[in-house]
């Protein structure tokens, strides 16, 4: 199974270690229609007009997902999409799933560019 991380989660970060997100299959991928807002010491994303930059991994369902799961808070703070993200290039994934945040974003700072990394708020 592929899943599709853009916050703390991403290559390289301290979560992506602690769940074992140490390979990706790819960085810096695409994600259309979603807007980014900064909550405070991680992000959400939500349904919008903007693009989100995140890393696509392949996980375990059997194992990761679970754990992914209780730490995203899903199916509450966050539920789980099926999305297809690209590379800008040529390359498309399609059926990557995708943690999308399940409550009101009134007050929260937008990140402008839609990649937590490198996070502009407006």
């Amino acid at each position: 199974m592929k899943i599709f991380v853009y916050g703390t989660l991403r290559h390289g970060q301290a979560n992506a270690r602690r769940f074992g997100l140490t390979e990706p299959v790819e960085t810096d991928v695409v994600l259309d229609g979603f807007d980014m807002f900064d909550l405070g010491w991680f992000p959400g994303i939500v349904p919008g007009a903007g693009s989100v930059v995140g890393d696509v991994f392949e996980i375990d369902p059997k194992t990761q997902l679970g754990l992914l799961d209780a730490y995203e808070g899903y199916p509450n703070l966050y539920t789980r999409q099926v999305v297809d993200v690209d590379d800008g290039v040529d390359t498309i994934y399609h059926g990557v799933s995708v943690y999308v945040y399940n409550n009101s974003t009134r007050g929260a700072q937008q990140v402008l560019g839609g990649n937590w990394l490198d996070r502009k708020v407006g």
